[in-house]
């Protein structure tokens, strides 16, 4: 199978073999769905960058998509970790969680609403 992966906006073409005897996948799986199903849930470690000397930490989005649930609120603590928000993309939820601990110091987006990728969704300090 052929697949076009983009990584941090590089677009890269990959090819996946499957080399396993057929006789290897364990039941119910079959050569043409081999691969388990999952609960649509994924954890995105986010890409986050320190604005100036005071520490600050932009918390951006990793892709477009749609704002599910925002978990924090402005001035909440929260760890290293924490969920700030769920990020619906590609019909998978996202969750975008905290690279640091600190305190959200500015929260940029609310339930509903449409981000691109490299939004700031909200600033750690």
């Amino acid at each position: 199978m052929k697949y076009h992966v983009a990584i941090n906006g590089t677009m890269y073409f990959v090819t996946v073999e499957d080399t396993r005897d057929s006789s290897t996948i364990p039941a119910p799986y079959t050569t043409s769905s081999s691969i388990p199903p999952s609960d649509k849930r994924v954890n995105i470690p986010t890409l986050s960058s320190v604005s100036d000397s005071s520490g600050r930490c932009n918390i951006t989005a990793p892709m477009p998509g749609t704002i599910l649930e925002v978990r924090t609120a402005q001035g909440q603590s929260v760890k290293a970790g924490d969920i700030i928000v769920v990020l619906e993309a590609m019909k998978m939820e996202n969750d975008i969680v905290a690279p640091v601990n600190g305190e959200i110091l500015k929260l940029s987006v609310t339930k509903g609403c449409r981000v691109e990728a490299d939004d700031i969704l909200a600033v750690i300090g």
